[in-house]
C-alpha cells in the first residue's frame, strides 16, 4: 500500500522598524474602523403609529338583523325594538308561541339594558319617537297590548 504525503506551505512576512505593512500587491489597504452612532432611547421625535386601516364595522340595520329562524318555518319569532335611555338600539327576538309574562316588558320600548338585549343595530326612525315619548313621561301604547 502506498502512503500519501501531505505538504503544507506556511508563509510569513515580517515588518520591521515601524514600517507599515503595505499588504499584498494589488489589494487595497483595509478600511479604518468606523464608530457607529449611539442608538437613542425613547425617541420623542418618532411619529405616532398610523391609525388602523380597517374601521370598525357599522352596525346592521333593522332589516339586516336576522333571527336565525329558518325562512318559511312555522312559528317564527317576532322582533322587538329596545332603545336604551342613552339612545342605543337593539333588535330582540321573542317567541311567537308564548304570551308575555305578566309584569315582563314586551313590545317596542325604552329600557335600560343590562343583559341579553338582543342584537345591537342602527336605530330606526321609530327609536326617536320611543325615546321622545319616554323622556316626556308618557310611553306609547305597546303593540299587542290590551
Amino acid at each position: 500500500m502506498a502512503k500519501r504525503r501531505a505538504v503544507m506551505v506556511v508563509g510569513l512576512t515580517l515588518a520591521g522598524c515601524g514600517a507599515k505593512d503595505p499588504g499584498l500587491p494589488g489589494n487595497p489597504p483595509a478600511p479604518e474602523p468606523v464608530e457607529a452612532p449611539p442608538i437613542p432611547v425613547g425617541n420623542p421625535a418618532a411619529p405616532d403609529p398610523p391609525p388602523p386601516t380597517n374601521p370598525p364595522p357599522a352596525l346592521p340595520t333593522w332589516e339586516e338583523a336576522k333571527s336565525g329562524h329558518p325562512p318559511g318555518a312555522t312559528n317564527p319569532p317576532r322582533p322587538e325594538l329596545i332603545v336604551t335611555p342613552d339612545g342605543d338600539c337593539y333588535k330582540k327576538w321573542v317567541s311567537g308561541m308564548l304570551a308575555p309574562q305578566p309584569g315582563q316588558p314586551h313590545g317596542d320600548r325604552v329600557e335600560a339594558c343590562e343583559e341579553n338585549c338582543g342584537t345591537a343595530i342602527q336605530c330606526p326612525p321609530k327609536a326617536a319617537e320611543l325615546l321622545a315619548a319616554h323622556q316626556a313621561g308618557d310611553e306609547p301604547e305597546e303593540e299587542g297590548a290590551e
